[in-house]
C-alpha cells in the first residue's frame, strides 16, 4: 500500500479531505503504462487492502489498477462504483478497462458489466466467483462480446465447482476461459483471514501456499490483460 519507484499508490475520496467517503485505492504505473485499467471489487466484508499484492504486481507491469472500496466492504452496497473509477482523471492514460471481483465481488462485477456494454469496458475476470442470474444480481453475460476469464480453486468450499464452472459457463460468453488452480481454495484469492466459513459452507484446506496461489492468479490475470 506504499508508493515505490515503479508505482504510485493513492486513495481517492468522493469529496476533498480525509473525511470524505473512500471510493478506491489507485495503483498507477510510473513507467511504460499500457493504457489498460483493471478494477477489483472485494469479496464480502474483505478489506480491499487484501488485494493490494495483486494490484501492485500488475501496476509494476504497466497496468492501472483500482481497488474499489464499497461501504463496509460490501460490493452490493454500490454496484456502480466502477463508474467513479473509470471517470476519475486518468486523462488518456487508460483507454480500455477490465472489471474483476472476488467471491460476491465477482457477481457484482458481472452485473456492472452487463449494464455497461458498449463502453470502455471490454473484459471481465472472475476470481472464485460466478455471474448471478437474479433480479438483483443479473450478470448474465452469455449474449455479450466481453472477453472473460474465470479462475477458481480446486478445493474451494465456498464458490463450488458446479456453481462456478458447470452453471457458471452458461452465463458467460462461449469463449470464456476457465483456469483451475490445483490445490487452491477460496480464502487464498486474497491476503485476508477469516474467510474459511460462509453461512453453512466451509472453505477447503489448500494444498498449496498462499504465495503460490497468488503467483498463479497474478500470472493468469497478466496473460489475460496482455491480449487487450
Amino acid at each position: 500500500m506504499k508508493s515505490s519507484c515503479d508505482v504510485n499508490v493513492f486513495q481517492h475520496r468522493r469529496i476533498l479531505g480525509k473525511l470524505g467517503r473512500s471510493l478506491f485505492f489507485g495503483f498507477e504505473p510510473k513507467k511504460s503504462p499500457k493504457g489498460i485499467g483493471f478494477i477489483i471489487y472485494p469479496g464480502t466484508l474483505v478489506d480491499v487492502t487484501a488485494y493490494a499484492p495483486i494490484a501492485k504486481f500488475l501496476a509494476e507491469k504497466g497496468y492501472h489498477v483500482a481497488l474499489a472500496t464499497p461501504p463496509l466492504s460490501l460490493a452490493s452496497f454500490d454496484f456502480d462504483l466502477a463508474d467513479d473509477i473509470i471517470k476519475f482523471g486518468w486523462k488518456d492514460d487508460v483507454k480500455t478497462w477490465v472489471v474483476s471481483g472476488h467471491s460476491q465481488g465477482g457477481a457484482i462485477a458481472c452485473t456492472y458489466a452487463k449494464k455497461r456494454q458498449g463502453s470502455k469496458l471490454k473484459g471481465v475476470i472472475l476470481l472464485a466467483a460466478y455471474a448471478g442470474d437474479t433480479t438483483l444480481l443479473n450478470g448474465n453475460l452469455s449474449e455479450t462480446d466481453y472477453k472473460v476469464l474465470s479462475i477458481y480453486g480446486s478445493v474451494d468450499g465456498i464458490a463450488l465447482y458446479d456453481k462456478v464452472v458447470v452453471v457458471g459457463a452458461t452465463r458467460l460468453p462461449q469463449d470464456a476461459k476457465f483456469v483451475k488452480i490445483e490445490g487452491g481454495n477460496h480464502t487464498q484469492f486474497s491476503y485476508a483471514e477469516g474467510l474459511q466459513e460462509s453461512g453453512e459452507k466451509k472453505d477447503g484446506v489448500p494444498t498449496i501456499t498462499l504465495e503460490a496461489q497468488q503467483e498463479l492468479i497474478c500470472n493468469n490475470v497478466l496473460e489475460f490483460l496482455s491480449h487487450f
